[in-house]
Formats: C-alpha cells, structure tokens, sequence
C-alpha cells in the first residue's frame, strides 16, 4: 500500500492547473452557498473508493444536480476516472490502463484523459452515458481535457505532428487546432457556453502571454508588464479572464481580463499573487503575499482583501459561487495538518475531515455542497489513505 500524495498544498496549487475545470463549472450560478455560519459544522461523507489495492481515491468537480467525478485506485491496479451519484461508478479507460476525471457539466458529461491501447498514447475523453469517446489529438499521441461546457465543447491541450510541440484545441465532434501567438506552444484552460477558450500560448519571441480564442481568432492578452504567465486560467459566462501573469519587476501577481483590460489585482502587502477561482460577477479569490511571507487566501471585489488561514501560514481558495463565498484548504495552527475550509464572507471556518488530519476543498455546486478528499485514519503507522470527499450542510 503506498502513501497518499497529499498535501503539500504547493503540490496543491499545481494539481488544480493540472485537473481543475475552468469556465462554467465554476459554481456562478445565482442561487447561493447553503452552508453559512448560521449552519455549521457540516456532514462530511466517504464518498469511497473503486476498490483497487491502495484504496485512494479524490473527487475533482461537481455539477449543479450532484453528481461528481473524480480518480480512484481501480481492481486492475491502475487509476480510473469515477462518477459518483450516490454509488461510485467506474468510468473505465480508451484500452490503457489509467484515466482519470477532471470536469462534469450539467447533464452529466464527463471530460478527462485516458491512456489508450497503443502504447505511450493517451488521448482526451468525453464520457456520455456510458460511453467513453475518444476526442483524438490534433497529429500527435497525447491530448488532455481541460474543460466541458454545458453543451459537451471541451477544450485542452494536444500534440501535434511537429515533435515537442503542444497546442490549445476545441472539439465540438470534431478536434480544431487553435494555434498559437507565434510560437510553439499553447493550452486550452477554460471555456464558456458560449464556446469562447482561455489559455496561454507561447509568442514569436518566446514569451508566455493569456489568451482568448472567440471562436475564431486567438487574441493575445498580454502581460502585466512581464513575460510570463502561469497556465491556470478562469473565465467565466461573459468572457471575463483571471488568471496569473509576472509584472515588469518580475513578481507574479493576479489579474483580471475584463473584454479590453487587464487589472493588476494586486497583493496582501508582499510580492505575489495567484488568482485561482472567479464567479460571473468578476470576483475573485486566490493567494497572496502578506509582508511577513505568508500565503494567505485573499478576496478580490475591486479591492483586495485578505481573509487569512486556518491558523497556520498558508491558505488556497479553489472556488467561489455568486455570493462571494470562498472553499479551500488551509493549513491549521497544528503543524503538518491541512484542512478544506469555507468562507461565509466574514469568517473562515474549518469543516474538518474523514477522521485524518488533513483535507481539501476542491469545488462546490450552487445547492452548497462541496467536493475534495480527505486523509482517513491510518490503519497503520505512517500509512495515509485518501479518499474523495463530500460536505453538506447539517441543519440545526
């Protein structure tokens, strides 16, 4: 049995580029969180796992009726892809032995990336009511998803015939190479119901700059003055982009696209920032620099405020909903300890865990509920399993 890879919440940040949905599976729907302070602490179950030989498991998103996708441990000793709706179903492979889950829409579309039969091949995938559809690569051997709009348009990363070179591409039934600004790379991050794709693309001159593809043209969005940008992209309904870009000075701040400007968001009085979720009203939330070195998380609505941790030095919003309010993991005042949290707007609460000492909060639908994983109590010294997780609200 091997040990979880939990934690580390660097590891954290980095596994929410990777796997996380942008665009409208970000909960912006108008009808607000349900857990609010009047109604903590919540339910928190096991969601389980697909029963393979290291019993891990973590759910990644869920859609507005509940569903939720994630990864497990699978019989045959690889990892799956998984949806949950009340029983946890395998979603099976393209003929390799791994898949794994990374985004849900509202009727149940499942995106994610599978390895297929052929050898050193992996390949995007729609899953549909049982059916696992191969999306192709745009001349190459590996294509990722990175999203699902409501109508089933993915967007994602794939090879081309070129060696060492990957672009953005949109699939609609069909697989479009996006291009790029001039150089030789991109990725596809985000997409709306519109069809509209945020990503980042290399340039002629080798910088890494956003961009917003409108269906038929990729415009550069620039910088905020340096020449980098991380690959985790959000764009919301009306096409407003948040992402994390290096200023003139070299620091990585956040910033907000608004159709025609980027916004410098910003930081907690140090030098960095890093935007991470953001709803239909432009808000954002993410981490920031405070002046004495933590990483706090931080709430943008014009102003950037900081709205702390758990206790310990460092807090990673992953979602926002209409009202403002903020999931996440902290860590705690107990050293080595994480725990998923919920933010009412005022206070950051604490909404525990599967029984471990560590959690994470990865995303939340409009009716409140909320999906990340846990560490259960190890059954054996020094052995950390974990499972994916949901929290409700329990009512007085």
């Amino acid at each position: 049995m091997r040990a979880a890879s939990f934690l580390s919440l660097t590891t954290l940040s980095m596994a929410l580029c990777a796997f996380g949905c942008g665009g409208d599976q970000i909960p912006t729907q108008s009808q607000d969180l349900q857990i609010t302070a009047a109604s903590l602490p919540v339910n928190v179950i096991d969601l389980g796992t697909l029963n393979g030989p290291d019993v891990l498991s973590h759910a990644a998103a869920i859609n507005p009726r509940g569903d939720v996708v994630g990864t497990s441990d699978s019989p045959t000793g690889g990892e799956h892809g998984f949806l949950w709706d009340g029983a946890m179903h395998d979603l099976g492979t393209l003929g390799g032995l791994n898949s794994h889950a990374c985004c849900i829409n509202p009727s149940g579309q499942v995106a994610g990336g599978s390895w297929t039969a052929v050898s050193g091949e992996s390949h995007a995938f729609v899953w549909d009511r049982g059916t696992m559809t191969d999306l192709g690569t745009i001349g190459g051997v590996f294509s990722v998803a990175g999203d699902i709009n409501a109508r089933g348009d993915v967007t994602g990363t794939s090879t081309t015939s070129f060696p060492g070179s990957n672009h953005a591409f949109y699939w609609d039934g069909t697989i479009h190479d996006l291009g790029t600004l001039g150089g030789n790379m991109s990725d596809g991050c985000a997409i709306n119901n519109a069809g509209h794709v945020a990503g980042t693309s290399e340039t002629a001159t080798g910088e890494i700059h956003p961009f917003f593809w409108d269906g038929t043209t990729m415009h550069d969005l620039g910088t905020l003055g340096g020449t980098m940008t991380q690959t985790c992209l959000m764009m919301n309904a009306s096409g407003q982009i948040a992402g994390t870009t290096t200023t003139a000075a070299g620091d990585f701040h956040a910033f907000l696209w608004d159709g025609s400007t980027m916004h410098d968001l910003g930081t907690c009085g140090g030098t960095f920032s890093e935007a991470h979720a953001m709803n239909d009203a432009g808000r954002v939330a993410g981490v920031c620099k405070t002046a004495s070195g933590e990483s706090h998380a931080f709430y943008w609505d014009g102003t950037m405020h900081d709205i702390g941790t758990l206790g310990g030095d460092l807090a990673i919003p992953t979602a926002i909903n209409a009202s403002g309010d903020i999931i996440g993991t902290s860590t705690v005042a107990t050293p080595g300890n994480n725990h998923a949290f919920f933010w009412d707007g005022t206070t950051m609460h604490d909404i525990g865990t599967l029984g471990g000492n560590s959690s994470t909060a990865f995303a939340m639908n409009p009716g409140g509920t909320i999906v990340g994983s846990s560490l259960i109590p190890d059954p054996a010294p020094m052995v950390h399993i974990e499972h994916a997780a949901l929290w409700t609200s329990r009512q007085p």
